[in-house]
C-alpha cells in the first residue's frame, strides 16, 4: 500500500482535491486455505475509483484526445468535442494534473497476511521462509520445495533469522 502511494502520490493528491478516492488491492488468490495458497500470491494489482467517477472519465477523455490527435478529421465531431468539454469541466486539465495512477502492479515476494492469525512471507531469491504458528494449516508441509517455517513463538529462532537475513538494512513490505 505504501509503495502504491508512494508511486501514484500525486495523482491521489489530485483525486482527493475533487472527490472521494476509494478501491480494492486484488491478487491471483481467492481462496486461502493453507499456507500454500499464500506462497501462490506473487503480485497485487490496485484498482481505485471515485465517487464522481473521475478515473474512468480521466481514461476516456484520454481516448477522446488520442483519437483527436489520430484522425485527421476527428476535430470536426461536435459531439465528440462538446462531451471532451463537458468532461474537462468536471476533471480540470489532465495534462497538468493527472487523475489516474500510473502503476497500479506491484510484486510483492515478501509480505504479512493476516490468515491463520498471522503469517510473516520472506522470499529472498526463491528461499522462502514462512514464520507463523505452528498450528497454521500448512506448516511445514509446503510442496513449492525450498521453503523453511518458522514458529513465531521460538523468539530466539525467528530473531536469528531476521539477525541473518539483515531485515533492518533492508525494505520489507510486512504490511
Amino acid at each position: 500500500m505504501l509503495e502504491f502511494f508512494e508511486h501514484n502520490r500525486r495523482v491521489l493528491y489530485a483525486l482527493t482535491i475533487k472527490d472521494v478516492v476509494f478501491g480494492e488491492i486484488e491478487d491471483s488468490v481467492f481462496e486461502v486455505d493453507d499456507i500454500d495458497d499464500l506462497l501462490l500470491i506473487e503480485q497485487v494489482e490496485f484498482k481505485i475509483g471515485t465517487h464522481k467517477n473521475l478515473t474512468e472519465k480521466t481514461n476516456h477523455l484520454n481516448m477522446m484526445i488520442d483519437r483527436l490527435l489520430k484522425q485527421p478529421d476527428a476535430w470536426r465531431d461536435d459531439e465528440m468535442l462538446n462531451e471532451m468539454v463537458a468532461i474537462v469541466k468536471q476533471t480540470g486539465d489532465i495534462r497538468d494534473n493527472a487523475l489516474v495512477p500510473e502503476q497500479v502492479l506491484f510484486r510483492h515476494e515478501t509480505f504479512w497476511a493476516n490468515h491463520f492469525g498471522g503469517v510473516y512471507v520472506f522470499n529472498d531469491d526463491g528461499l522462502i521462509t514462512v514464520i507463523c504458528d505452528p498450528s497454521a494449516k500448512g506448516f511445514r508441509k509446503s510442496k513449492l520445495g525450498r521453503s523453511g517455517y518458522l514458529d513465531i513463538n521460538d523468539q530466539a529462532q525467528v530473531y536469528e533469522f531476521l539477525e541473518k537475513a539483515d531485515v533492518c538494512n533492508r525494505r520489507w513490505d510486512l504490511g
